[in-house]
């Protein structure tokens, strides 16, 4: 139902406060999504070279010595399989960063490419170019061998805090990279020419992953399809969890538990959960136009739920730098506990969308007290 924004503007208001308990310092009704960390997880829709796109799921899973560097080892699984390893520091890559060191990507098959020492690539400033070279071994799929490749490349920023149009939605805040590179000698220079790649590359701070690059002339591009961070599986207290994916006809349900985190049934009973959920259609025509999608949500425990009604939003508290767009959001919160339960629970946030929705961007967040 549509309502008069002065109108939604006090309901919302009205919402966040009266909701709103306990003294802690996070504001669990109005903080924006955040900084990402190294427990975060992304999950892109890639296609590599001859293979077909499918979704690659990122995370991190510890570190390793290379070359007298210790990096970051982000696993890489398809279906829930880990099916390569990628060795990067920083993981993720936040918002100040500038200096990153990449270590190989190798595939359980063997394909990938390795650098001989660790490669340090710098991140130019608005209108700057920054320029590196490395020497590397490379496999790729149907080389019988591997072999050895002098690479050279530049990277320019472009723009900054723009928007970006991808499969998954429109981003905000993104920074826009264009980059060439060149293989001038050695054996795939002679099967290859002496060719330049371009491609380009959208980095979103907020999740410190691209929403969408593109080596151009080959198959091999990608864009985000979700990101989710659920903290320290093995700490205790107070914690968020968070997550923002897509509901549409491929997924026609989203959710988001504290049962996620290491599967068990570990949340405080007594102490209120604090769940924020977000809405919002990924068509930017949709996102300025439509009414509220006709969705199923639902805010709960094992064994209930808790009331909850979506209200109609000109602002987003998790993406504040979509705001001015002209964008509506259809915004949820509840502030509960299960306090009739002795033994831990879970709390859960969950979205669904018959065929007639329009694909949406649904985004959630439990603020909890984890005691196992």
């Amino acid at each position: 139902m549509r309502k008069n924004t002065l109108l939604t503007l006090i309901l919302l208001l009205f919402l966040l406060v009266a909701c709103g308990s306990g003294g802690d310092s996070f504001d669990a009704e109005k903080s924006s999504y955040g900084e990402p960390s190294e427990t975060s997880v992304v999950e892109i829709n890639a296609g590599l070279l001859a293979n077909e796109k499918k979704p690659h799921v990122l995370v991190k899973s510890g570190t390793s010595e290379f070359g007298g560097k210790i990096l970051d080892v982000i696993d890489v699984k398809i279906n829930g399989n880990s099916e390569a390893k990628m060795l990067l520091s920083p993981w993720p890559v936040k918002k100040d960063d500038r200096h990153l060191t990449f270590g190989g990507y190798t595939s359980n098959s063997g394909e990938g490419t390795k650098p001989k020492q660790p490669v340090d690539i710098e991140l130019p400033e608005l209108g700057e170019t920054a320029e590196g070279s490395g020497e590397f071994t490379v496999k790729l799929p149907g080389m019988p061998i591997e072999v050895d490749v002098p690479f050279e490349w530049t990277v320019k920023l472009e723009e900054e805090d723009i928007t970006i149009d991808t499969p998954s939605g429109t981003y905000s805040g993104v920074r826009h990279y264009t980059g060439s590179g060149r293989i001038s000698e050695g054996p795939l220079s002679e099967f290859l020419g002496d060719t330049e790649f371009t491609g380009e590359v959208y980095f979103s701070p907020t999740f410190g992953f691209p929403v969408k690059y593109k080596v151009n002339g080959i198959n091999f591009d990608g864009d985000l399809e979700s990101a989710w961070d659920y903290g320290d599986p093995d700490g205790t207290g107070y914690r968020v969890m968070k997550k923002t994916g897509v509901v549409n006809s491929e997924n026609p349900s989203f959710s988001l538990s504290t049962h996620d985190l290491k599967g068990n049934f570990d949340a405080d009973p007594k102490s209120h959960a604090k769940m924020l959920l977000e809405i919002r259609y990924l068509d930017e025509n949709a996102a300025k136009n439509d009414t509220m999608p006709a969705v199923n949500v639902e805010f709960g425990t094992v064994m209930g739920y808790f009331p909850a009604q979506l209200i109609e939003s000109p602002v987003s508290i998790f993406f504040p730098e979509e705001d001015g767009n002209g964008y509506k959001y259809f915004i949820a919160y509840v502030d509960q506990a299960a306090k009739s339960h002795n033994d831990p629970i879970s709390y859960h946030v969950s979205v669904s969308g018959g065929e007639s929705v329009k694909p949406l961007r649904v985004t959630a967040r439990i603020y909890y007290n984890k005691i196992q």
